[in-house]
């Protein structure tokens, strides 16, 4: 009992350490333990820091952790970032205090360095639970880490993975998703939010509240489940265009192929005319 009320002391030491220096030098609101708004929880969210402005939740989240130990589960918002990012080098556009822009500090050391996929399934687990939760049907996860109501994109995450050689030490797990934005960038394919399909504007504290019950949740399932069998089974099932003919860019060409699923380290699984190939995050586009 000792020695874990000396844990929260030290934790609550760094925790503050770290608070002294970002009032320093950010307008920034911090939420420790009972004072954050993060109350349906165990641990995701207890420690929320609130930015109006910065460039992005995960490079601010790679400077906390730079800068020494932090709380799992700490939450980064900002209302605005003007240099936010997506996978391939994409730029995530967003209106001021309209989007959730998040990012989480997970310290998954139960996973090895090939594991490190399930953090993209249990956040699009995550994701797929929290619009179910406002009554949103036709959800689906477009592989690898967008999130779709029926053909357009509602969500996008960036995972950022800190690994040595035995396992993963630390993740930053950013999720931007769009709630109250009604306007899109005519050159963005497919955008939408949840506004556009629930009718009525949302508070994004609570959408943000939901989201660490939802990830917590599929967190702690990945970490009490040591084959992760019905993780993979639900994401598959989940995953857009799975069992349908659809064209895809490979190696310069549009192509057929049929999505069967993903392999044991996340390649996504394409059954095509050549036979059965898979394919990296950088191989493969999804074309139409």
């Amino acid at each position: 009992m000792l020695k874990n009320e000396v844990n929260k002391l030290i934790l609550a030491f760094h925790f503050f350490q770290a608070a002294f220096t970002l009032l320093l030098t950010y307008e920034v609101t911090i939420y420790y333990n009972h004072m954050s708004n993060i109350s349906n929880t165990l641990f995701m969210g207890k420690v929320l820091i609130q930015y109006k402005s910065l460039k992005s939740t995960n490079l601010e989240a790679q400077r906390l952790l730079a800068a020494g130990p932090l709380i799992e589960g700490t939450t980064i918002v900002a209302s605005l970032q003007t240099e936010g990012k997506g996978q391939r080098g994409n730029t995530w556009h967003s209106p001021a205090d309209t989007n959730l822009l998040s990012s989480f500090i997970l310290l998954p050391k139960f996973l090895l360095p090939r594991q490190q996929f399930m953090l993209n399934i249990i956040t699009s687990l995550a994701m797929v639970d929290l619009l179910e939760s406002l009554s949103i049907s036709n959800v689906h996860i477009k592989w690898p880490n967008d999130i779709y109501i029926g053909k357009l994109k509602v969500a996008g995450m960036l995972i950022q993975n800190n690994i040595s050689a035995q396992a993963i030490q630390s993740s930053i797990i950013g999720i931007g998703l769009n709630v109250n934005q009604k306007k899109f960038d005519p050159k963005l394919p497919n955008p939408t939010s949840l506004k556009l399909h629930l009718g009525y504007d949302l508070d994004l504290i609570s959408v943000l509240k939901q989201l660490c019950y939802f990830l917590e949740k599929r967190y702690l399932q990945l970490k009490n489940d040591s084959n992760h069998t019905a993780l993979l089974q639900q994401y598959t099932e989940r995953l857009y265009r799975l069992g349908k003919v659809a064209t895809y860019l490979v190696e310069g060409k549009p192509v057929p192929g049929i999505i069967e699923g993903i392999d044991p380290i996340g390649k996504l699984v394409l059954r095509m005319d050549d036979g059965t190939r898979v394919f990296d995050f950088q191989e493969v586009k999804f074309l139409g």
